[in-house]
């Protein structure tokens, strides 16, 4: 099954690469809020929310309980005080360094989120190799959403499109480390996988909220009607993923 389980999550992470359909339809310019970029972060906002009310928390509450709140706390906080950190390196820096903290919180949150995809498709073809395509398809199914969404956030943080392209594909690569670590370690290897989900769900709740902050500086009227647009379109394809499921 260990070529099965790395040929999908290597598919898996490939879907990062989404982000290019983004620099075929036009640039995206960081400094000027273009349209495509207000888009795709709205995207990413209500993907994000959609996740984390209709899959992620509910998951987390039935296998931990109450105890998930902690963790979603110390996920809130610990990102609270990375994105400080970030700030205050960014606003000293000698480098002129013009890529904002929100960039790579937002790696460091879907990596975790990655790792644990990775881990779950595993832990599904060891089950069976129905089961594993199936989860699969689910996995894929949730990140191709996403996966524009985290281009567009990348963009706003200032990488270029490029490096957007390159580290989002890393982030994504961590899908495959998740699935090593199961391969090597069985079943036990997940069993603290909802504890992991539960740190970085703070992460992506507090990602959502300097997402809002961010934009919101910034936009005309009209970028706020299509970054609306986006957010809805970003839940109802989360919805609907749950649904299908």
């Amino acid at each position: 099954m260990t070529g099965y389980i790395l040929l999908s999550v290597i598919g898996i992470s490939a879907i990062s690469l989404i982000g290019i359909s983004a620099i075929a339809l036009g640039e995206v310019r960081t400094k000027e809020n273009s349209a495509l970029l207000v888009f795709l972060v709205g995207l990413a906002i209500g993907a994000l929310l959609g996740d984390l009310i209709i899959h992620l928390l509910p998951e987390i509450y039935e296998e931990i309980g109450t105890i998930a709140v902690w963790y979603l706390a110390g996920g809130v906080i610990t990102f609270s005080l990375i994105e400080k950190i970030l700030h205050w390196r960014h606003d000293h820096s000698s480098s002129n360094s013009r890529i904002e903290p929100i960039g790579w919180m937002n790696l460091a949150a879907d990596g975790l989120h990655n790792l644990i995809d990775g881990a779950l498709v595993a832990v599904a073809y060891l089950v069976s190799l129905p089961v594993g395509v199936a989860t699969t398809l689910a996995v894929a199914l949730h990140e191709l959403p996403q996966e524009f969404g985290d281009y567009g956030i990348l963009r706003l943080a200032g990488f270029p499109k490029y490096q957007a392209l390159g580290f989002n594909f890393l982030s994504a690569l961590l899908a495959v480390i998740g699935a090593l670590i199961v391969i090597a370690r069985g079943d036990a290897a997940i069993e603290k996988k909802s504890f992991v989900l539960a740190f970085a769900s703070g992460g992506f709740i507090y990602l959502i909220f300097l997402l809002f902050r961010r934009l919101g500086h910034e936009l005309t009227p009209q970028r706020v009607a299509l970054g609306s647009v986006a957010f809805v379109v970003g839940i109802a394809t989360m919805w609907l993923v749950g649904f299908l499921e």
